[in-house]
Order: C-alpha cells, then sequence, then structure tokens
C-alpha cells in the first residue's frame, strides 16, 4: 500500500516536479480525515490507497479495494470511461480536471495528478450543486415558457435599443416575426421618437414606468396606442436592458375621444339639451339651456324639471315620463316652458330614454329647440320681399331652422328646383352628400350675427349635378334687431372650378414626376455602389497581381480606371445626399443649436484643418429651426470649398450671424482664390465645376446640396466674390415665431433685440 510519504515526494508533489515541500509528520492523518475521497492508482490502474471519505462512499474496505484494479473493485465510480478520461494523467503525467456521473448517479469534481506512484485522484460530491442547477433550469425553461405565452404583449430591449427579445403575445400584437423584429432598433417601431427618446432616458436613470402612453408602428402600417410598464437592469452600475410589459389601450382613447367629441357637440349646440333621472331632478344642463331658459348649470342641476314648466302645462311630465320608463322615444312636439325671467318660450321638444349598461332605462335625454322666431315669420316676410328677384345669382332666405322661406329665378336656373318645390323644404336638399355638416354651422354663425363671405362649397342640383358655389350669406333680422333668418347669395363657379382642378392636377403631376425621379436617384445611387466599388478592387488586385507582367501604360490606364471608379462613387454619395436632402419630411424641424452644430461640424473637419493649415473663427449663432444634419451639410461643404479653394496664404475662415427681418443669415468669409463674377451662378448646379478635379479634388455636388438645404426652408443661398480676394457666402433660414425668439434661453443668442 502507498504510504502519503510515497505518494507526496518532492519531485512528485501536486505543486509540479521540484517543487514540493517536507512531508509534514500529521500526513497520514490530514488524508485520512480529508472530506474529499482521495483514491491512488499504479500504472496498471490498481488501487493503491484510499482514505476513509473514499472507502464510505465506495462502501468496501481496504482489503477489497486496495491491489484491485479500479474497474473492477469500485466500477459504480471507476469505469472504462473514467479510465479514459484520466489516462492523460497517468502517460503525458499532466493534470486533468472534470466533473462527471457516476454509474450510482451521483455528480462528482474530479482532479487527477500524477504522482510517485501512478495518480491521484480528488473526488468531491457535486450531487447537490447539480440537482440545484437542475432545478434552477426547470425553473428557468417554465419562467421562459410562462413569459414566451403569457397574454400580455413582453420584450426585451438592450442599451443601445436593439430588440433582445419578444414574445408570441408582442409579435402577435404588431404583426411581425421574430426574424423581423428580434435584433432591430426599437426605433423603428416608434412612432413618436421624442417620446422614446424619454422613456429611455427615464429608465437608464434608474425611474419605473407604469403606463406610460406610446404609439407603436405595426407590420401592416397601423399605429397602435399602448400603455408601456417598465423597469431596467443594471449590471455594474450600467444600464444592461429593459423588460417591457406592453398594454393595448386604443380602445379605451376610442371611448375616451368619443365620450369628449360628444361631450363638445352637446355643450357647443344652441339646443337646450337636459338629462334627468326617473325622478325628474336635473342631472345635466349645456349652454344652450343657459341661453333658453336663462339658469346656469349650477342653479339647475338638482333641481326637478318642473322649474321649467308653466302652470298650465303641469299635468304634461307625469305621462312623459311614464312613456320614458315604458322606454319610448317622444317625437318632436311644440310646448311652452318659462326661463327664469318668467318669459313664455315656445319650443320644439324631443326626449329619448337614456339606458345603462345592462339596458335598463335609468333617466331621459331632452332636447328642446327656441322655436319662438318661427311665431314671427310674417314679419320675416315682409323683409325678405326686399331680396332682388331678378338676380343671375340665386337669392335664398331660411329660417334658423333651416326651413326655405324664399326662392328666385336665378335659384332655379342653377339648382333647377322651382319655388313651389323648395320653399317649406329643408335647406340640406342642396347639400353635397359630403357636405351636409356645413349648414348647421353656418346657421350657427349666422345665429350669432356673423356674415360670411365668398365662402366656397359643393351644393347639389336637382338633377344630381354638383356645382361649385360660392356663398355669401348674410343674418335677416326683425324689426327688433333679433336675428331670426339669413339671406343667402350662391354664385355658380363650376366652370372656374373646374379649371382651378385642371391646373392642380398638373402640378400634382409634376410633384408626383419629381418625387419618382428623386427617388430614382436616390436608388440608383445607392444601388450603383457595390459594382464600382467591384471595379475599384479588382482593378486594384489586378494592378496587384499582373502589373510587372502588364508594363508601364498598363498601370497607367488601370490607375485611370481605379480613379474613375473612386471619383463616381463619390459622386453618388453625394448624390444621395442630395435626394435625402430633397426628400426630407416638411414637418417643422426641431430648435437647432447653431453653435453645437459648428462645433461637431469642426471636428469631422479636423483632419482637413490641420492639413490646410486653417485657423477658423466663429460669432455667437442663433438657435435656427432647421435640422442638425441639414444645418451640419451647409457649414461643413461651405468650410471644406474654403479650404479646398484657398490661396497660397494659410486659409482664414470666419462664420457669422446676423438678424435680418425675418431671417437668420449666415456668412461663410473666406481668404481663397475668389470666383470669377460670371460663374457665381454655375457653381450652384449639379456637377457644375471651375477646375478640375486633379487640381482641386470634389464631385461638384457640394453647393448644390446646400442651395437645395436652405431653399427647402424658404431661404436664400448666395455668393460675393472678387477674383484673388476670397468670398464670402451667406444664406438665409427663417426666424419662425416672434414668441420663440422671445424665450428666456434664446438671450444672447438670437433674441430679437440682439445683432
Amino acid at each position: 500500500m502507498t504510504t502519503p510519504n510515497e505518494l507526496f515526494a518532492p519531485e512528485h508533489a501536486p505543486g509540479g516536479a521540484g517543487g514540493g515541500t517536507a512531508v509534514p509528520a500529521n500526513c497520514d492523518d490530514l488524508l485520512e480525515h480529508c472530506p474529499d475521497a482521495i483514491v491512488v492508482l499504479d500504472p496498471e490502474w490498481h488501487i493503491t490507497y484510499v482514505n476513509r471519505s473514499a472507502r464510505q462512499a465506495a462502501g468496501r474496505d481496504c482489503a477489497e479495494l486496495i491491489g484491485k484494479r479500479a474497474s473492477t473493485a469500485w466500477p459504480e465510480f471507476i469505469d472504462e470511461q473514467m479510465e479514459q478520461r484520466c489516462r492523460p494523467a497517468m502517460e503525458a503525467r499532466a493534470p486533468v480536471d472534470f466533473e462527471c456521473e457516476t454509474v450510482a448517479g451521483l455528480w462528482a469534481d474530479l482532479r487527477v495528478r500524477p504522482c510517485a506512484a501512478g495518480i491521484v485522484i480528488y473526488f468531491r460530491d457535486a450531487t447537490k450543486r447539480k440537482r440545484a442547477e437542475l432545478v434552477h433550469r426547470e425553473r428557468e425553461a417554465d419562467l421562459f415558457d410562462f413569459l414566451k405565452n403569457a397574454a400580455i404583449p413582453i420584450h426585451s430591449v438592450g442599451a443601445d435599443g436593439t430588440i433582445l427579445w419578444a414574445n408570441d403575445a408582442e409579435l402577435q400584437f404588431l404583426g411581425y416575426s421574430a426574424s423581423e423584429y428580434v435584433g432591430r432598433n426599437i426605433s423603428e417601431f416608434h412612432a413618436d421618437g421624442l417620446l422614446l427618446e424619454d422613456i429611455l432616458k427615464r429608465l437608464k436613470s434608474g425611474q419605473q414606468l407604469h403606463d406610460y402612453e406610446a404609439r407603436l408602428r405595426c407590420k401592416d402600417g397601423s399605429i397602435r396606442h399602448v400603455a408601456i410598464s417598465s423597469n431596467a437592469s443594471f449590471l455594474n452600475g450600467e444600464f444592461a436592458h429593459t423588460r417591457c410589459f406592453t398594454r393595448d389601450i386604443g380602445h379605451e382613447r376610442l371611448n375616451q375621444e368619443l365620450h369628449e367629441r360628444l361631450a363638445a357637440i352637446v355643450e357647443s349646440s344652441g339646443d337646450a339639451i337636459i338629462g334627468k333621472d326617473l325622478d325628474g331632478m336635473i342631472r345635466s344642463w349645456n349652454r344652450g339651456a343657459e341661453r333658453i331658459f336663462g339658469y346656469t348649470a349650477a342653479e339647475a342641476i338638482g333641481q326637478p324639471v318642473s322649474i321649467l314648466t308653466p302652470a298650465d302645462h303641469a299635468d304634461e311630465l307625469p305621462g312623459i315620463m311614464a312613456r320614458i320608463e315604458n322606454g319610448d322615444r317622444i317625437e318632436p312636439y311644440q310646448t311652452l316652458r318659462r326661463a327664469k325671467d318668467g318669459r313664455i318660450v315656445s319650443v320644439s321638444v324631443t326626449v329619448s330614454p337614456i339606458r345603462d349598461a345592462a339596458g335598463k332605462v335609468r333617466g331621459a335625454s331632452k332636447v328642446a329647440r327656441d322655436i319662438s322666431a318661427e311665431r314671427r315669420y310674417g314679419e320675416l316676410q315682409e323683409h325678405l320681399a326686399a331680396i332682388v328677384e331678378s338676380s343671375d345669382d340665386a337669392i335664398i332666405s331660411k329660417d334658423l331652422s333651416g326651413i326655405i322661406r324664399s326662392w328666385n329665378r336665378g335659384a332655379e336656373r342653377i339648382f333647377g328646383y322651382t319655388a313651389a318645390e323648395t320653399v317649406g323644404q329643408p335647406v340640406t336638399m342642396l347639400a353635397a352628400p359630403d357636405r351636409t355638416d356645413e349648414i348647421p354651422n353656418i346657421i350657427q354663425r349666422i345665429s350669432r350675427g356673423e356674415r360670411i363671405d365668398h365662402y366656397q362649397t359643393k351644393r347639389r342640383a336637382k338633377d344630381g349635378r354638383i356645382l361649385s358655389m360660392s356663398l355669401t350669406v348674410s343674418p335677416v333680422r326683425d324689426s327688433t334687431g333679433k336675428i331670426v333668418g339669413a339671406s343667402k347669395i350662391a354664385r355658380d363657379i363650376t366652370e372656374q372650378e373646374r379649371n382651378r382642378e385642371a391646373l392642380r392636377h398638373a402640378n400634382e403631376l409634376l410633384k408626383r414626376s419629381n418625387s419618382d425621379l428623386e427617388h430614382f436617384a436616390y436608388s440608383a445611387s445607392h444601388d450603383l455602389q457595390e459594382p464600382l466599388r467591384m471595379v475599384a478592387v479588382y482593378s486594384e488586385m489586378l494592378l496587384k497581381r499582373f502589373g510587372d507582367q502588364l508594363g508601364a501604360e498598363a498601370d497607367e490606364f488601370i490607375g485611370y480606371v481605379i480613379n474613375g471608379a473612386l471619383r463616381m462613387e463619390q459622386l453618388l454619395k453625394d448624390l444621395r445626399v442630395f435626394t435625402q436632402v430633397s426628400t426630407m419630411t416638411l414637418e417643422p424641424p426641431p430648435l437647432t443649436d447653431a453653435n453645437e452644430v459648428l462645433r461637431r461640424s469642426l471636428e469631422n473637419l479636423s483632419a482637413a484643418i490641420e492639413d490646410a493649415g486653417a485657423s477658423i473663427s466663429s460669432d455667437t449663432l442663433p438657435f435656427v429651426r432647421l435640422h442638425e444634419f441639414q444645418l451640419g451639410q451647409l457649414f461643413q461643404n461651405l468650410i471644406g470649398n474654403a479650404m479646398r479653394y484657398r490661396s497660397a496664404a494659410p486659409p482664414l475662415i470666419h462664420v457669422g450671424a446676423e438678424r435680418n427681418g425675418r431671417n437668420w443669415r449666415f456668412s461663410v468669409r473666406d481668404n481663397g482664390i475668389g470666383i470669377e463674377p460670371e460663374y457665381k451662378e454655375h457653381i450652384f448646379g449639379m456637377f457644375k465645376r471651375l477646375h478640375g478635379a486633379a487640381q482641386y479634388p470634389g464631385t461638384g455636388m457640394g453647393l448644390a446640396i446646400c442651395q437645395r438645404i436652405v431653399e427647402r426652408t424658404g431661404g436664400q443661398l448666395w455668393v460675393d466674390s472678387t477674383p484673388g480676394g476670397g468670398s464670402t457666402f451667406f444664406f438665409t433660414i427663417p426666424t419662425g415665431s416672434e414668441q420663440e425668439y422671445n424665450e428666456p434661453w434664446c438671450e444672447g443668442v438670437g433674441s430679437p433685440d440682439r445683432r
């Protein structure tokens, strides 16, 4: 049997050859009572030593183990497979560490070390740890399955905005497949970029979001209104990723908008709209009711509706409430009501039942229209007699209920109806199908005393033709000055409208053609990049591999090919920038700090500035309404040109800005070679150059890009230059509203009273 002193001889100690120390006197006791099982095998794989932990694990004594081949004496632990894994330690005298599962179903961490007697196997029981890991994995799998199949949409986003994972509900909610969604940036799916920036800012600061409203873009192009709940995960204090729970609130928003719209309609109605419960107590009261009856909402709500009923009409209410409780609707009927000041008002009343979600009648809604003016219609007839019957225009009068009261021959000629067919009919009979909501609005404005001049709209003739009309509508007053109706003069402008529409259509075709050309230019400039790159790459490979064989002339020709391809590639890049500038959204851009944009532009040009030995100065620049990308293009192109077309002296460039009326006028001044007067307009064209590419590199697109940017803001770009005396390029950008430049943050950087 191997002794510990033989096992751990200095030259064979676990620390390495020659690296051991003297074995302690109590080594036998240390190994014997070590909690790890220790087994020593000789080169023939016979067991020469086992400590107490190993004997307990084997369930055998020394006599059953010592001297026996390991795979025979202890097959449930040291089987043929384990021998193979331990062989490098025995044959190559190299340490081996591994984890294994025994035949008995136990897990162990093994360290195998060569020693003087053969190899030593240190066996540490890892069964509890492995089983805990398996349980953990099962729980993780259960949790993942739960999240993946959860009914609520869930996704995870990395620190850079990349979508790391999304469950099935999220994908189905937005209509994407996993490959179309996971791995892409979350900004591609948010309809509001500023809201997304706010979300990420809050999460990175450690805030939790609860029902944060946002809008997501679905695959089919529709927009979903959602409420996002999210929190962030941090690693070593750095934002790592976030988990987001998405809730569809589209129906909630629709219900809210519908409620608000209905409330606005009720509140703005000229009629009295009153809600009451089945006990006859007033529960709602609009402005129309306040106008007609004189009571404010505070005075009426909570009072019995009988406060509006004259004494001789008191018996009406019980019968009305009985019919409402029965679910009946009471169609318009005329009656009398009493106002706060005691006046008796003639009204037309419609009463409808109000039901709860279960369909049970809970109250009544009453619409009361003041028809007192109709009773004085005789006075209106005399006033309308002044309308000129012989006018070529249609001259029509109507009361405030929209009922036609007079109809001249011009109206008969234009619309085709006779007076007998129209008088007494609602004026809505003339409304085009998509203009029925105009007439109540016009009547409401007339009732407020407004005059409507030259209002262009559509009306329908008797034969179904839709006519373009120019209307002038004026209020008609009775002898006391009260508005009782309207007089309308309608002129047929159908022919003029057709001419305008033809012109508009031609302009639209031109815009579409220009748009198609811009899209084609962008697509072509993008798609041609790759073949040009291949021409350049393979030309360089041809020159590198066969240059010595082809001769100097061939090398020169290949150089022309490479330079031409690289120049064409730069031209296509500039063309793509030009089309990007041309197709940017027309929505108002944000306020941009021109000082910050200039600073970043100079950083981008730092290498060129150093090569040219340029000195660049600037005024304090304002905030402007222009996208950062576009303003950066202006600065980089104009400053880059100033350095490119320099004279023998080092470039001196100054960027300035001053308020000029409703514009900011920027200037970029240099001391370069200047421009001849006849070429001042020529240089702003696409691909227009005054010098060869060999003398002054470039594509001739920079100033065309600048001009397109400035023109799309409504500004101008021009140059003042003296040949040999330098150039100053000017461009203007509208300042926007006066209010923006009175804000406190604008002070000193472009406020109206600073130059």
